[in-house]
């Protein structure tokens, strides 16, 4: 029996003697539809003190701090107990010019990583919290940027806080400067 959501291939790979001269990937016709997440109705509740939102419920507690979420404890374990960075760093690709043909080829990689992500960071200048049917729902509005630097995203961070725990994270940006 398929499971919800999941997908299925199969590998081919074709030989002449012990030398594979091809492979193929074909995805298998089977589903089963995804299964929605429900969850559970329980207790969950809110305390706000300036930048910082705490909010909990029977089985967890998870600290905002500054816009990014610092504390998480989960059925009487601590997950963290420390701010949590912003990172959008990614592994590099060829397309990138780290495996340059020439040495006048365009390296975008290295411009990358020297105009922003050496020293981003996400700084909250605005945050909201309020109970929706959902859970909690928590707004953070800031900048994302390298320290002193005159470009970045103005950025909203949306925190959806469910009663089991589970936190659902967006993220929107929009750039400006050079």
């Amino acid at each position: 029996h398929p499971l919800p959501g999941a997908e299925y291939y199969i590998n081919l790979h074709f030989s002449e003697g012990n030398r594979q001269v091809g492979t193929r990937q074909l995805k298998l016709p089977v589903e089963a539809p995804k299964t929605p997440y429900i969850p559970q109705i329980s207790y969950i509740d809110i305390a706000t003190n300036g930048s910082r939102v705490t909010v909990w419920g029977e089985n967890f507690e998870v600290v905002i701090e500054k816009g990014l979420i610092c504390r998480f404890v989960k059925n009487g374990k601590t997950v963290f107990d420390a701010p949590m960075e912003f990172n959008m760093f990614r592994a590099h690709t060829d397309n990138d010019g780290i495996m340059a043909i020439n040495p006048w080829f365009f390296r975008t990689a290295e411009i990358w990583r020297e105009k922003v992500m050496e020293s981003i960071g996400f700084f909250a200048y605005g945050i909201t919290a309020e109970k929706t049917n959902k859970g909690v729902e928590c707004i953070v509005k800031g900048k994302i940027l390298p320290n002193g630097k005159y470009y970045g995203f103005d950025a909203t961070i949306k925190y959806t806080i469910y009663p089991d725990g589970l936190i659902a994270v967006s993220v929107e940006a929009m750039p400006y400067g050079n």
